[in-house]
């Protein structure tokens, strides 16, 4: 069964730390012992869903995704970049909520984790490289958001460099789809500006360079490509 399902959720807020969902009932009444419950964890869509036709963000959703797959990353490094109980607040724990870089890469991550098996493969679920570098695992567990952020960043900027070079379209295309990254960077490091000024936004934690990392990944490789 799938741990996540498509649709906003009204209770998700801005923020970016891992936020568990609690219940929050009336004083004289007791929830049902069947409410104390762990909620599923769901996945959170952004306001539009226009992300999901636009070519630069199914660029990044799909050079994560493959990202994934090829380097063999396991199911623990996955979890600590989208904590499988967190509800639909998982997409805060280490993306920019409602950023359309950092949601596509948010799903990615999510259909990796609620992966199958191959046929045949005897596994509970499959994957197939084997590049992952254990050492990632630390940066990932740390309790510091920067080193935490910026090691999940520097995971995803290879796999988007990676599938823009694999693309086969002509030289005004490609200009254009690199364009369109670095368009979508600056509204996503706007939105992160934003979010984190707001009072008690947990984004105040996030008071380094670069919060958004799909979007430092994306302005990297635009702006690298573009110069060549």
């Amino acid at each position: 069964m799938l741990r996540r399902t498509t649709g906003w959720t009204m209770a998700a807020v801005a923020g970016l730390a891992l936020v568990g969902l609690g219940w929050a009932g009336e004083k004289s009444v007791a929830p049902p012992a069947a409410a104390a419950v762990a909620l599923p964890a769901v996945s959170v869509e952004p306001p539009s869903a226009k992300w999901r036709t636009d070519p630069a963000c199914q660029l990044v959703f799909f050079a994560v995704l493959e990202g994934l797959y090829t380097d063999g990353v396991p199911d623990e490094a996955v979890n600590l970049i989208v904590p499988p109980d967190a509800g639909g607040d998982g997409v805060k724990h280490s993306f920019v909520f409602r950023c359309p870089l950092c949601h596509a890469a948010y799903e990615a991550f999510v259909l990796y984790q609620n992966r199958t098996a191959f046929n045949g493969s005897g596994e509970k679920r499959s994957t197939m490289g084997g590049a992952f570098d254990p050492k990632v695992l630390e940066g990932l567990k740390s309790k510091e958001v920067r080193t935490r952020v910026y090691t999940m960043g520097a995971m995803i900027r290879p796999w988007i460099e990676r599938r823009m070079r694999m693309t086969q379209m002509g030289e005004a295309e490609q200009k254009a789809l690199l364009k369109r990254l670095l368009d979508y960077a600056a509204e996503g490091d706007k939105l992160f500006r934003t979010l984190r000024a707001e009072p008690g936004s947990v984004y105040r934690e996030w008071m380094f360079y670069g919060g958004c990392q799909a979007c430092e990944a994306a302005q990297h490789v635009g702006s690298k490509m573009l110069s060549r």
